[in-house]
């Protein structure tokens, strides 16, 4: 039987409940990776994308997408910024971009690294970052 990698979450906890939306929909999946992403560095799962992985069937992969579709594609229903109505917005790092290019090669130089690097909707019109 050959497995391929679903996705990467950040704790078990989310994992977990991943794996629940998978089970209900008929799709086996096993979890690998946990005591390393919660217990000894989960500050390291968001950079190196490692967290606790979910892995399914290479036949079920394409049925397991489609279960979790939402979480591996942004929303696009997401068209106004809900702070101030604007439409001028865009998906990227946010407003901190300098700070978070800046968070990374710290990591790299000095392996520690604290913050989340994932996409957010930014606001060009308010400046502000939202989900």
């Amino acid at each position: 039987m050959k497995t391929k990698q679903l996705i990467a979450c950040n704790s078990t906890a989310e994992a977990h409940i991943i794996q629940g939306r998978l089970d209900l929909e008929g799709v086996e999946s096993f979890l690998t990776n946990e005591n390393f992403a919660d217990l000894v560095m989960p500050s390291y799962n968001t950079m190196n994308v490692s967290g606790v992985q979910i892995i399914v069937k290479d036949t079920d992969l394409l049925k397991a997408q489609e279960v979790i579709k939402d979480l591996l594609e942004p929303s696009s229903e997401i068209t106004n910024c809900p702070y101030c109505g604007s439409s001028n917005i865009e998906l990227g790092m946010g407003n901190k971009t300098s700070a978070k290019i800046l968070n990374f090669f710290s990591y790299i130089i000095a392996a520690v690294f604290s913050g989340n690097m994932k996409p957010k909707y930014y606001c060009n019109s308010c400046k502000r970052d939202f989900a």
